[in-house]
């Protein structure tokens, strides 16, 4: 419950924060950004199943869920930023494993 006279600094919740810092137009962007991100990085992983093709959809199914709750994106040069401005460079390009040892997806269910 807010007071009267109260002033509250940010929203507490990243697609808010966006939403009022940038507009539609900014929440869109973010998005899609997001959701193109994700599915290369799903892409990816489902190509090849190893550490450096998995590390880029943890990383953002964090972002997504903390999110929800803090503002991680939009406060500048954070190192979640960073790290989301990472994957999305790196899933823009063909991920090779480095590991020799390739994991089969059907050994391991």
């Amino acid at each position: 419950m807010v007071k009267c006279g109260q002033n509250l600094f940010y929203s507490h919740n990243g697609v808010l924060e966006v939403w009022l810092g940038l507009g539609i137009v900014g929440v869109l962007a973010v998005s899609g950004c997001f959701v193109v991100a994700c599915r290369r990085s799903l892409n990816a992983a489902w190509r090849r199943f190893c550490l450096e093709s998995v590390w880029p959809l943890a990383l953002l199914f964090y972002l997504l869920l903390s999110n929800l709750t803090e503002v991680s994106l939009m406060k500048g040069n954070t190192l979640p930023w960073l790290l989301f401005l990472t994957v999305v460079q790196v899933s823009s390009r063909t991920q090779v494993c480095l590991s020799t040892k390739r994991v089969d997806r059907i050994s391991q269910f």
